[in-house]
């Protein structure tokens, strides 16, 4: 019999999202494997609350792009509207190595810095990759748009 761990891992850290299980989301950020990581800071995402962002900010430096990347969203997403410390953290991954880290730190500070984030913004729609100059181009064009 084969069992799918991953699987059983997914079904486990929806279980402790479910019951805000923030603890047991908290200590999985530190297992080994990458793939347990970014779900847990998926998870601590979807529970969304200002306590669960010191948790996040603890693996904006992951070594692991899909982490990093999942917990910038994360960020972006529970982040309280012009929050100075989530700003910082966020534009600091402007400059990350991985163009889809980059295309999340775009993302999740347009939300939280809206029209104020232009200027940090707009020098990625020169980034050497294609996504992140399209990210960079759609949001500057949504947050245009919207303002």
């Amino acid at each position: 019999m084969v069992i799918n761990l991953a699987g059983v891992l997914g079904f486990q850290i929806e279980t402790m999202k479910l019951d805000n299980d923030l603890k047991s989301l908290v200590s999985i950020l530190k297992e080994e494997n990458p793939q347990m990581r970014k779900e847990a800071a998926k998870a601590i995402g979807q529970i969304g609350n200002q306590n669960c962002l010191k948790y996040l900010f603890s693996v904006l430096k992951d070594d692991s792009w899909g982490v990093r990347a999942v917990a910038v969203q994360s960020v972006g997403k529970i982040a309280e509207k012009k929050d100075k410390q989530s700003r910082a953290k966020i534009i600091d991954l402007l400059d990350d190595e991985d163009w889809a880290v980059r295309c999340a730190a775009i993302e999740s500070l347009a939300r939280i810095s809206g029209p104020e984030s232009i200027d940090l913004i707009a020098p990625a729609v020169m980034d050497t990759d294609p996504h992140v100059k399209e990210t960079a181009f759609n949001v500057l064009k949504s947050i245009n748009d919207t303002h």
